[in-house]
């Protein structure tokens, strides 16, 4: 097969494709002038270190490995646009959001390339990065001893995040950080990042790895297999499970308004996952997994909209974040039946 056969391939055949089968590479990838312009960025900023560049199944840099994994479907616009199709969202499309991405891994990549995790000052700033990493987290909005780069509060989930994050802010050529984080505590970090940086400039990296984890060419899986594993959600599913805020929501009376709840998050449905996202800073798909199953649950208990249109979207909205921010912080919905 080859890359233009790509555009050819309905949904179902694709997803049917092992990642090891597609027809893609790096080199010859629509992300090649994006990488330019993160390579410019690291000779504007002096540093010598290029860490392996490669396709994966996801944004990721190993740990302990000094490499950088790039999507597979950003190579592509088919691949993007199934990406769309089953993720509602493709991480990295712009070229702004995906300079930031690098950024991000590049700080993984050259902290474990010259080791800086087992400098004492690194953990008397980040923490020990030993602890334990979850995907979810608690974090305070308004921390002033953190960065926010990729996602608001992701610096706060781990040391080794909020070094990466630290070194995305400092490499950033749009920002200058000194005159940004002015008179906030997480100047310490940056100004350690900025003489760490210095002392390695023109070092050779302490560690050198040839391993590709998750390197496209040699995965088996097929594509509809790394999708169900992505959209696997950790709530719990049986079917009455929301029935208390399905009945706070809507009700079994037919009294005007008579719009069934079920027509009304159906027509809604993108305008609502967009404001919750907005304001949770939750994946897409989770919003959209969560508003599927409001939907078929309000279908089959009858329900209709108790309100007029405004104050339904409203409570609607508030039930939403509500249930979406528990899942944020504790990977479940909500935590009683």
């Amino acid at each position: 097969m080859k890359i233009n056969d790509l555009d050819k391939l309905t949904d179902e055949a694709l997803l049917e494709m092992r990642f090891c089968d597609l027809p893609i590479s790096l080199e010859h990838s629509m992300v090649v002038p994006y990488v330019e312009v993160f390579t410019m960025e690291l000779e504007l900023k002096g540093i010598r270190f290029r860490p392996a560049v490669y396709l994966a199944d996801e944004w990721l840099c190993p740990e302990g490995v000094p490499a950088i994994g790039i999507p597979f479907y950003l190579c592509h616009s088919r691949l993007r646009a199934l990406e769309r199709q089953m993720m509602l969202e493709v991480e990295g499309e712009s070229q702004e959001e995906f300079l930031k991405l690098m950024r991000h891994e590049m700080g993984h990549a050259i902290s474990y390339a010259y080791k800086f995790q087992n400098k004492p000052k690194w953990r008397k700033l980040f923490g020990q990065p030993s602890k334990e990493f979850s995907d979810y987290y608690k974090f305070k909005k308004y921390s002033r001893n953190y960065v926010s780069n990729i996602e608001e509060g992701y610096a706060q989930s781990h040391p080794d995040e909020d070094f990466a994050e630290s070194f995305a802010v400092w490499m950033n050529p749009k920002i200058n950080w000194r005159v940004r984080y002015k008179n906030w505590r997480v100047i310490n970090k940056l100004e350690y990042v900025d003489t760490l940086m210095r002392k390695v400039k023109d070092r050779e990296p302490l560690v050198e790895s040839q391993t590709r984890y998750f390197n496209v060419k040699r995965l088996k899986s097929k594509l509809i297999t790394h999708y169900k594993k992505r959209k696997k959600m950790y709530a719990q599913e049986s079917p009455e499970f929301f029935d208390k805020e399905l009945l706070v929501l809507f009700s079994r009376d037919v009294s005007p308004p008579p719009n069934k709840a079920y027509r009304y998050l159906q027509k809604n449905r993108k305008e609502l996952i967009s404001i919750v996202q907005k304001w949770t800073g939750q994946h897409k798909y989770v919003i959209d997994h969560l508003v599927r199953r409001l939907t078929r649950r309000s279908k089959e208990m009858g329900l209709y909209c108790r309100s007029e249109e405004t104050e339904t979207k409203l409570m609607c909205i508030g039930c939403l974040t509500a249930l979406v921010k528990n899942h944020f912080y504790t990977g479940l919905f909500k935590r009683d039946l």
